[in-house]
């Protein structure tokens, strides 16, 4: 106990620095559209793309998808439908196996 009661404390005390305010930008950029988006709103909303080119590839790229539910799913080989997942939903899928 005697040398707990001979140690010395120091307190040190400094003046703080006002912090300036600063103003923040936020820009925010479009996206380009990714394909999942293209195939989910071409039979939904009915928008295609601008050159007939385009056009007839999403056609011919959406009829290998349907809708449910409001989620995608492809049209598998022998006609089961494969459901696409985010990728935090296919982490939580493996993690489970």
């Amino acid at each position: 106990m005697s040398a707990i009661r001979n140690r010395k404390i120091t307190f040190i005390s400094s003046k703080s620095v006002a912090l300036q305010e600063q103003e923040e930008i936020m820009c925010a950029t479009s996206t380009p559209m990714s394909w999942k988006e293209e195939v989910v709103r071409f039979p939904t909303e009915g928008i295609e793309p601008e050159s007939e080119k385009d056009a007839k590839r999403l056609r011919r790229k959406a009829s290998h998808f349907v809708i449910i539910d409001g989620h995608l799913y492809k049209r598998g080989f022998s006609q089961p439908f494969l459901k696409f997942l985010t990728p935090e939903e296919g982490n939580y899928v493996l993690r489970e196996i």
